[in-house]
């Protein structure tokens, strides 16, 4: 399973009455499976990204025809890979 570890952080918006605050979310994509065999991520039967290892570990590269949708809306974190818009 694909997940993305998320920073949400205050800091843009603190002030002397409302200090920074950071909160760490791992979110899950279910629906999202990996190929050992082509070290690739598979939803849907559509290829969604590559695992790419590195010097310092390994990381996940989006495809190009997908896009990572991450946002908060009261105080709930919502992540999505979507079809890339053209």
């Amino acid at each position: 399973m694909l997940v993305a570890d998320v920073t949400y952080s205050t800091r843009d918006y603190t002030d002397s009455m409302h200090p920074t605050r950071e909160d760490e979310y791992t979110l899950a994509f279910p629906t999202v499976r990996f190929d050992k065999s082509s070290h690739t991520f598979v939803a849907g039967g559509t290829q969604v990204g590559t695992l790419k290892h590195g010097l310092f570990g390994a990381r996940v590269v989006l495809a190009p025809n997908a896009e990572l949708d991450i946002h908060r809306h009261h105080g709930l974190i919502f992540a999505a890979i979507n079809p890339a818009e053209k």
